[in-house]
């Protein structure tokens, strides 16, 4: 930091014009001292010419420098080029000077003469040359912006591809939840118009399991902006009433924690059924699904097949499944990723498959807080 500061002082316009002026004022005292001898003006003017006409360019171009377009980083390079210039001629009347026979008249004013036309020359050099730099950079910096701007438009092109396939997963879930309920209504209707109070309860349920769905997705939509209603919600309660809307045979549900969560507690009897649901449709005969606590969540897991390790990263994604097109554990992800819980697969211990959700909002069963 301060050899730049020091480089910039030496080195910058000023440095430049106050060579330029040195050469001005030397000029101006030749001129005077050759007008008090019986010399004429026109000698004088001359010998000002000579050294302060390359004065007045390093003068007048260090001092409009700053109203260029060239970069003031470059401005100790043009001075440089000044002092190249004003060596490079030095050295050349030396050697010239050292040269038998060759005799310069006025050897002192002939060395400030040809300096500052060294001077002067390496000035218009380096500031071609700064300038040219700077448009290198120049252009350097536009293909580095044009860049941060493909790179930009690329992210927010993922974005929106990925905020569309969202749509789309939200298109095919809530079809792929709707479908049961709106069968069972179309069942129903006609037996509710003739009066069968059984088929209206059937209708009422299907409508209202309808409505809860669209409110799902809904909450799922707007993700961390979701305004839930949480409340303490006993996770044995709610699976047991989620197992019994099922009304699954030939399976059994086990439940071994008394964790008590904060939460939708109709969010969570849904998410519960797509799992029970995937753990029943799976099984190969008689299944038995069990619900248990741990640390800082919960799990569910079953007695079947399992899933390979090497899919259990696509098992979350839309339209996987083994046999056909599901979105039932899409559904378990996107509503675990509103309210912020981690989840994992694992094998169960019996074989079969272990859905894990940690980081969920508990209450403590001893000190009845919330951690």
């Amino acid at each position: 930091m301060a050899g730049g500061s020091w480089r910039s002082v030496l080195g910058g316009n000023r440095t430049i014009s106050a060579l330029g002026g040195l050469y001005v004022v030397i000029a101006t005292a030749r001129a005077l001292f050759v007008l008090a001898r019986p010399a004429s003006l026109l000698t004088a003017l001359v010998d000002f010419a000579l050294v302060g006409v390359p004065g007045l360019v390093l003068l007048y171009g260090g001092y409009r420098l700053p109203e260029t377009d060239i970069d003031p980083d470059t401005y100790p390079r043009i001075f440089g080029w000044c002092l190249a210039g004003f060596g490079a001629v030095l050295v050349l009347i030396e050697l010239l000077m050292l040269e038998p026979g060759v005799v310069v008249a006025y050897p002192r004013w002939s060395l400030t003469f040809v300096t500052a036309l060294g001077s002067a020359g390496g000035f218009l050099v380096g500031a071609y040359d700064a300038r040219a730099l700077t448009r290198k950079r120049r252009l350097q910096e536009q293909r580095r912006q044009l860049q941060r701007q493909r790179q930009e438009l690329q992210k927010r092109s993922d974005q929106l591809q990925r905020q569309n396939e969202r749509l789309d997963n939200f298109a095919n879930l809530l079809a792929h939840e709707l479908r049961s309920p709106l069968a069972v209504a179309q069942i129903y209707l006609q037996q509710t118009a003739e009066g069968d109070r059984t088929a209206a309860e059937q209708v009422t349920t299907a409508l209202t399991r309808i409505e809860e769905m669209v409110e799902i997705i809904l909450v799922i939509a707007r993700g961390s902006d979701a305004d839930i209603d949480r409340e303490s919600v006993a996770l044995a309660e709610v699976a047991e009433d989620a197992w019994t809307a099922l009304d699954v045979p030939n399976a059994d549900l086990v439940v071994e924690t008394d964790h008590t969560l904060v939460v939708n507690p109709v969010h969570l009897r849904h998410l519960l059924e797509n799992l029970f649901t995937n753990a029943v449709e799976h099984a190969d005969g008689c299944a038995t699904v069990r619900v248990g606590g741990l640390p800082s969540g919960f799990y569910v897991e079953d007695d079947g097949p399992g899933i390979p390790e090497s899919e259990r990263e696509q098992v979350f994604e839309a339209g996987y499944t083994t046999d056909g097109i599901g979105f039932g554990l899409v559904f378990v992800a996107e509503l675990a990723d509103t309210y912020g819980w981690e989840y994992a697969i694992t094998d169960g211990p019996d074989g079969g498959a272990r859905f894990e959700f940690t980081d969920v909002d508990l209450v403590s069963t001893k000190e009845g807080q919330r951690h």
